[in-house]
């Protein structure tokens, strides 16, 4: 299984002819997001760095995509998008980006804590940061639908993962992607309880060194692995070269056992519940948090009537499926499959469209992983699961409408429409709790179309409303577009 977030971008280019004896000059790209920078106001008055980036093409209200990060916001917008953002952008997102408090233009001070005490009214934290943040965002940016995703890798992973402490109403989906949750147990800093002195070393000055830059430790050698051996003891950081200044490199030596200031810091030892969906991601190689996103699943999965709780893990280093193909770890190739897009085609992007048009485009129902990716959406759904007995589900007809119901799926929401392209569905086995269907048998037809057994009225109601999606009526088939719309999401 694999997973993580993404942005598609296509460069415009307008042909230009030259004149005899002139230079030809190439066209600026026609620009795929207007940028804005603001100043967020949270709680206690101080106001954090937010960077948004609104898609020009934008034809109605788009939900929030948010990060919130200790490591800088862009300068202006991408002229090329990421690979890693690449299937998210072509589902439709405002993408959002915010500095956390103390980093960069963000006031306050960084306090590089996962520490977070509701109870008390006036404390401020990276919970209480980002419900504040959403609740600026929903009333202020233009064009939004009023509905917020959140997801993020690493430190940004423990900023999505710690708004299941108390998620903002607007927040309605979130994939924290390699969070750590526990800084002495198995994440980061320690390993239980023995010290990655080099890591906890080079990242805390790395965070807490200059407020305006991400610093890097100046070695006196080319070896660093010579440099902690000539180093002597651990109180020669201090003694040498720190003098102090940094205060979590401080903390950590001061408190080398589990006591109290460690216990606070694990904050997923609050979490009991799932309050909104969320899709953890871990890798089987991370070397920095191999323990956070299987705590926060098992967490969460104490209380999750709703089944909000997912876990997707892949033959991954740290953040790997963030990588333009994952196609191999170290010298050993993963058999031809690129793991990381895979990831990102088949189960990020569909698990984020859990808000209110989820699309897929000419170039996703042309992939050769359309198939499982419709496989695992009926199945994250409740629509179908993956070992059912019956050969009952979803189908094509033409490009446009299959089924135009109320279908009870999606952990019991409505979902008015279901459409796929012909002859690249597949049959899937049925559901345990299949009573909320019509009683329509669909069947592999390829592209045929559908079969659907039942009244013969029933199928001419079903024709007549597949050439209607033809015309747009029912808001399937349109610009090549193919939709299933789960009306309570983004």
């Amino acid at each position: 299984m694999y997973i993580v977030g993404r942005f598609l971008l296509v460069l415009l280019f307008a042909g230009v002819s030259s004149a005899a004896g002139q230079e030809a000059q190439a066209p600026a790209a026609q620009a795929i997001f207007q940028y804005q920078e603001v100043m967020v106001p949270v709680r206690d008055g101080v106001h954090l760095q937010t960077v948004i980036l609104t898609p020009t093409n934008a034809t109605k209200p788009l939900p929030i995509l948010f990060r919130r990060t200790p490591y800088g916001v862009p300068e202006k917008a991408p002229q090329q998008m990421p690979a890693s953002m690449k299937e998210l952008a072509q589902d439709g997102y405002i993408f959002v980006v915010q500095n956390l408090r103390g980093r960069f233009k963000s006031e306050g001070d960084f306090k590089l804590s996962s520490q977070v005490d509701l109870k008390d009214p006036k404390s401020t934290n990276e919970t209480t940061d980002a419900y504040d943040s959403i609740e600026w965002l929903v009333k202020n940016v233009p064009n939004n639908n009023g509905k917020v995703g959140m997801y993020g890798v690493s430190y940004d992973g423990l900023t999505t993962a710690l708004t299941l402490l108390h998620p903002h109403p607007a927040l309605k989906a979130i994939s924290e992607q390699a969070s750590p949750v526990d800084q002495w147990m198995n994440d980061d800093f320690h390993r239980y309880g023995a010290l990655r002195e080099s890591y906890a070393f080079e990242y805390t000055v790395m965070e807490q060194s200059d407020k305006n830059s991400n610093t890097h430790f100046d070695f006196e050698t080319y070896d660093s692995y010579e440099w902690y051996l000539a180093l002597g003891p651990l109180s020669n950081i201090n003694g040498k070269y720190l003098h102090g200044k940094i205060p979590v490199w401080n903390d950590t030596v001061e408190h080398a056992d589990y006591d109290e200031y460690w216990k606070k810091e694990a904050w997923v030892r609050q979490l009991h519940d799932s309050p909104v969906p969320n899709l953890n991601v871990a890798g089987f190689w991370d070397q920095e948090d191999p323990w956070g996103p299987w705590q926060i699943f098992e967490h969460a999965g104490e209380h999750d009537p709703d089944h909000n709780n997912f876990m997707v893990a892949g033959p991954w280093f740290h953040g790997e499926w963030q990588s333009p193909k994952g196609e191999s770890i170290g010298i050993i190739p993963f058999g031809g499959h690129e793991t990381a897009r895979e990831f990102r085609e088949m189960i990020e992007a569909p698990f984020f469209p859990l808000l209110p048009a989820w699309c897929w485009r000419k170039t996703d129902v042309e992939s050769k992983y359309f198939p499982e990716r419709v496989q695992h959406v009926a199945h994250v759904c409740g629509l179908a699961s993956e070992r059912g007995k019956n050969d009952e589900a979803l189908f094509s007809c033409g490009w446009q409408l299959v089924v135009h119901g109320t279908w009870k799926i999606c952990r019991g929401k409505d979902v008015s429409r279901i459409c796929f392209r012909s002859g690249q569905s597949r049959a899937l086995p049925a559901a345990t709790d299949f009573t909320d269907l019509p009683g329509w048998r669909l069947a592999d037809m390829g592209s045929g179309g559908p079969a659907i057994r039942g009244p013969s009225s029933r199928r001419a109601e079903l024709r007549e409303r597949a050439a209607g999606a033809r015309r747009g009526d029912y808001g399937c088939g349109i610009g090549g577009v193919v939709c299933v719309d789960h009306r309570d999401r983004l």
